[in-house]
Order: C-alpha cells, then sequence, then structure tokens
C-alpha cells in the first residue's frame, strides 16, 4: 500500500514545472490526480479503464441522479464515478 492510496488530490497549473511535477510525484505515490493541465490526460488515460480521464458533466451527472426521485430507493450503497479504476 502506497502512502496516498485512495487520496485525492486537485493540482492547478499542471502541465509543466512544479504543478506537472507534483502531480506525477502524488499519482507515484497512489493518489488520483485531478488538475488543469492539457495533455496529463493523455498520459493517464491508459490506466482508466473506459480509457479516458473523467469530464466535470461525468461527475454532475452521477450528482444529480443522486439528487433526483431516480435514485429514492437507493440505499447503502458507494457509486464509483472513476471509469472503472477501482475495480481493476
Amino acid at each position: 500500500m502506497t502512502k496516498l492510496e485512495g487520496k485525492v488530490a486537485v493540482v492547478t497549473g499542471g502541465n509543466s514545472g512544479i504543478g506537472l511535477a507534483t502531480a506525477k510525484r502524488l499519482v507515484a505515490d497512489g493518489a488520483y490526480v485531478n488538475t488543469d493541465g492539457e495533455g496529463l490526460n493523455d498520459r493517464y488515460s491508459d490506466g482508466i479503464p473506459l480509457g479516458r480521464v473523467g469530464r466535470p458533466d461525468d461527475i454532475a451527472s452521477a450528482v444529480a441522479f443522486l439528487a433526483s426521485d431516480d435514485s429514492r430507493y437507493v440505499s447503502g450503497s458507494e457509486l464509483f464515478v472513476d471509469g472503472g479504476l477501482a475495480q481493476v
């Protein structure tokens, strides 16, 4: 188990310099990293079963479902919105 396994980090300016180095280090230590860096999606999408990094609307759709009456009979469940990453 790595020291940041299961943790989530947000790194701004992650396409170069300190931001990119920070994002890489956090990933190496086991964290899930969200960044605004262009080009990082291509580097990390290979490890995601659905083949791409999630977009804001992916998360928003799950939140909208849970907040709606469509989820009124859902109880005691975990909803992973991670492109299948937690299931591998």
